[in-house]
């Protein structure tokens, strides 16, 4: 099932375009969009409020498209699930934080909004039931473990 949160920003921010722009759904809710410095080499993803106030969300450069697409949909979930807020002012994920074995619950949540925000549930529907999709990867445009949550996901929700 969809988070309400999701069906409210693909609403207000998705132009219908696949796959979905994590950059511009990400401007159109205030985040500014930016890189993670090289030094970082263990830092993947970024979610902070900075002191003016600002929210801002990073990947790593040296990272996939498809793995910095996920990172800052990620990112952009720790801004709207309130995991970021003034007295929790930055969430820093390493790769393994992306795990479908990772323990938080934080992050689990994260990893769950950010395959939601990618794969909308509206484009799931066509692509299953009007255009006969079978293959996960295919469906994904992604080729890693989230298209296999999401996948599982709908379609035990629709048997």
């Amino acid at each position: 099932m969809e988070l309400p949160v999701i069906s409210q920003i693909l609403e207000q921010h998705w132009d219908w375009s696949l796959p979905v722009n994590v950059s511009v759904i990400a401007e159109g809710l205030g985040i500014e969009v930016g890189h993670i410095s090289t030094e970082d080499n263990d830092l993947s993803g970024l979610a902070e409020i900075t002191s003016e106030g600002k929210r801002v969300i990073r990947s790593a450069r040296h990272e996939s498209q498809n793995r910095q697409r996920f990172t800052l949909a990620h990112e952009i979930g720790h801004h709207m699930l309130g995991h970021v807020t003034k007295d929790n002012s930055q969430c820093r994920d390493n790769v393994n934080n992306f795990s479908s074995e990772v323990h938080s619950s934080l992050e689990q949540q994260a990893n769950n909004f950010s395959a939601q925000l990618l794969m909308p549930e509206e484009a799931l529907k066509i692509m299953i039931f009007r255009k006969g999709v079978t293959d996960i990867g295919e469906l994904s445009q992604q080729g890693w473990a989230f298209g296999e949550w999401r996948w599982a996901g709908h379609t035990a929700s629709h048997s």
